[in-house]
């Protein structure tokens, strides 16, 4: 995986922003219709700081009720403070609202720390 991503990723232009609450909402709609077989994993591969944070976090929640776990990998060498804060493994994702996420569904890996 490691030199496959390394060989293509100089043909890959990233571009932003970062928007994540969009793609998190079209994987519950697509978890809720295959509701109780399957379970669903988001890989979200991102170079930039997450600009829809509020709405990021409140799509998280809301995925914390249904069998869906997201993947976040940051690649490059940008602030990721946002991504370890949607990491939650401090403490449980909470809104800005006071909602909370039922579980922890969210893993955040910084490639360059496995390069």
């Amino acid at each position: 995986v490691l030199k496959n991503y390394q060989k293509i990723v100089e043909s890959v232009k990233f571009s932003g922003p970062t928007q994540m609450a969009q793609i998190i909402r079209k994987t519950i709609e697509s978890s809720s219709r295959d509701l109780p077989f399957k379970y669903n994993l988001l890989l979200l591969v991102t170079d930039g700081v997450v600009i829809d944070e509020t709405e990021t976090v409140k799509a998280l929640i809301e995925a914390s009720f249904y069998p869906i776990s997201v993947v976040i990998v940051g690649v490059g060498d940008s602030d990721f403070t946002t991504m370890r804060r949607l990491d939650s493994d401090e403490s449980i994702l909470m809104s800005e609202d006071g909602s909370t996420a039922v579980r922890d569904i969210v893993q955040f890996v910084e490639f360059s720390a496995y390069e």
